[in-house]
């Protein structure tokens, strides 16, 4: 029985559950950023100290819906909120046990031209059939990143050129998070993408059609 439990709250560390198919590129040492939702305006620094070696299963055994986690634990680094002003007043720290943060692990960092992920569609070399998903779910999201993977599918963006119309261009994608994607070659510096809904570029635009530039407030805007 637990009686009396001891903790240094000088050295604080964020509880967070990595899924099962972004474990292995999780190492001890990583660094990582940290937002806390009790200092909305900052972002403090972080390195991976621990990772379970077992899973925790959320759902049951027999549920679609079971999803495989590991525990990761991530050292908050005291000289990221050193200047913090605020917080608890009577810890050696700004935060409490309990807070509810965000994390975001770097498991590998590269220099180079990023672009927005849903930039890039894809088309299938053997069948010269463009093939798409909406990645609005999770699970279509992954197959977006399964496809940008695929070494036998062919990438591509459309550039905004001067006529108003837009021109599609192969290129050769790295590495990716959640919203942007590396470029390794295809593109230069300056040039301008076509973003937007993913499912309107891969399905809908074509090679020279004339589009309108405009801003993302005004493209996801509800009709009055």
């Amino acid at each position: 029985t637990e009686i009396m439990r001891i903790s240094n709250l000088s050295s604080m560390e964020v509880n967070v559950d990595v899924n099962e198919n972004d474990i292995n590129r999780v190492n001890v040492g990583d660094s990582a950023v940290i937002e806390v939702d009790a200092f909305a305006d900052k972002k403090f620094k972080g390195v991976v100290t621990e990772i379970a070696s077992s899973s925790k299963d959320v759902g049951t055994t027999t549920s679609v819906d079971q999803v495989t986690n590991f525990n990761v634990k991530v050292r908050i680094v005291a000289d990221s909120y050193s200047d913090v002003k605020g917080g608890a007043k009577d810890l050696p720290s700004p935060f409490r046990p309990g807070l509810s943060a965000t994390v975001d692990i770097e498991s590998q960092s590269l220099k180079g031209l990023a672009i927005p992920i849903q930039c890039v569609f894809t088309e299938d070399a053997n069948k010269n059939k463009k093939e798409g998903d909406n990645p609005s779910t999770d699970a279509n999201s992954d197959k977006q990143k399964s496809k940008l993977n695929d070494k036998t599918i062919k990438q591509y963006v459309y550039l905004y050129t001067a006529t108003g119309t837009v021109k599609r261009a192969e290129v050769t994608t790295g590495i990716q998070n959640d919203q942007y994607i590396i470029v390794k070659s295809g593109l230069k510096a300056g040039q301008e993408v076509v973003t937007g809904p993913y499912s309107a570029i891969q399905n809908k635009l074509k090679d020279g059609m004339a589009v309108e530039k405009t801003t993302k407030d005004q493209l996801f805007a509800s009709p009055k």
